[in-house]
């Protein structure tokens, strides 16, 4: 019985899709296709097309000329002026090293060699301690004096200093839940 259940459904399915086939297009479908054929030949839209393709062209020149105009040939590194401070005469310390300072702002040229002058600056500004020793503040002259001139006291003080400071404690934080009706009280300190 079921053999003949599916040779039903397939009769009523050919029959369908036989009347399916000879079905026509709705009317006015041809027509409205070819008409938006032709408008698309005609529209704006196909000449902005190619319309980047000057500008692109005309960057391109203007590139090549600008990487090909002649340089100024004026030095490459800038001038570097090489200063020393005078050493501090309050404690016997290491001179200062020498400070390198640009004496003017140049634009280096674009692929242009390194040259000795730059190094000899770098070489000349290398410290023989790093970090260089900082010359001592009025304050640090004052505490080497006193040092000096008072070895047992200075020593008493750091030693006093030098002891642990008291145990801190700190009591638990309480915190008392909010009332219903908005109101708090203050913990008791």
């Amino acid at each position: 019985m079921s053999e003949q259940k599916e040779k039903f459904a397939d009769e009523i399915l050919d029959k369908a899709l036989a009347n399916y086939s000879h079905a026509e297009p709705r009317l006015g479908l041809e027509g409205r296709v070819l008409a938006r054929l032709d408008e698309e030949k005609q529209s704006p839209a196909r000449v902005w097309k190619w319309a980047w393709a000057p500008a692109a062209a005309a960057l391109l020149i203007a590139g090549g000329l600008y990487l090909s105009r002649p340089r100024p040939q004026g030095p490459a590194i800038p001038n570097v002026a090489v200063k020393t401070n005078p050493p501090v005469t309050a404690a016997p310390t290491q001179p200062q090293p020498p400070v390198v300072k640009a004496a003017a702002q140049t634009k280096p040229r674009v692929g242009a060699r390194a040259q000795a002058a730059p190094r000899a600056a770098v070489a000349a500004a290398r410290l023989p301690q790093f970090p260089a020793p900082q010359a001592l503040s009025e304050q640090d002259r004052l505490l080497l004096a006193y040092v000096r001139l008072h070895p047992q006291a200075a020593a008493q003080q750091a030693e006093a200093t030098a002891q642990p400071l008291a145990e801190m404690k700190i009591r638990p934080l309480e915190i008392p839940p909010l009332s219903p009706d908005g109101s708090q009280s203050a913990p008791e300190r």
